[in-house]
């Protein structure tokens, strides 16, 4: 009987079809509506396959680690003691006030999530200190997301002034970036 799967598994709807990206696994695929619901109901504990078509996919699941103890593998740049990023890129929301129909962002379809500031502030100290230790005269903070940054207004504003005292406390510099849609709407924050 067929393992339940035991690691971060992402389906990305791809026209017609989906992609099956595992990470940890380093396992991506492209595959159809049926073997979504098979992967589904492998999420929720072991399965019996019903059919030929569902035991070729589950030998093929097996077959490239994504079910089984192989386990996770964890990414090599992570455990780099040379890997120190001087930039980060925060996500500040989810939602977005054009919602358009080609966005990579599925048009705002998630479920609405808001970055709170101290998050915001952990991963600019983090890259903040990089730069301090691998000498660096800078680092970067930049906004993008599944979603509008400009529609966290205080978040992002917040944010970007902290990553500036912070540089000036430690006699470095900042700089900033943003990928936006341009339609500023009226701030309810």
């Amino acid at each position: 009987m067929p393992t339940p799967i035991s690691t971060d598994v992402f389906i990305i709807p791809l026209l017609n079809r989906y992609l099956v990206y595992a990470p940890l696994r380093r396992a991506a695929f492209i595959t159809n509506a049926a073997s979504v619901n098979l992967l589904n109901r492998l999420r929720q504990g072991p399965i019996q396959p019903t059919n030929e078509d569902e035991e070729n996919f589950l030998r093929l699941c097996r077959e490239i680690h994504l079910i089984g103890d192989e386990g996770d593998s964890p990414i090599g740049t992570f455990a780099c003691d040379g890997f120190k990023p001087s930039e980060v890129t925060l996500f500040l929301t989810t939602r977005c006030n054009l919602r358009c129909t080609y966005c990579y962002a599925s048009s705002g379809d998630r479920s609405l999530a808001d970055m709170n500031l101290e998050t915001a502030k952990h991963g600019i100290d983090f890259v903040c200190r990089n730069a301090l230790e691998s000498s660096k005269r800078e680092f970067g903070v930049g906004y993008h997301g599944g979603g509008e940054p400009t529609m966290h207004w205080n978040v992002l504003v917040e944010s970007f002034a902290y990553a500036r005292q912070i540089a000036h406390e430690n006699g470095i510099d900042v700089y900033g970036s943003m990928a936006t849609n341009g339609v500023l709407s009226p701030f309810a924050e």
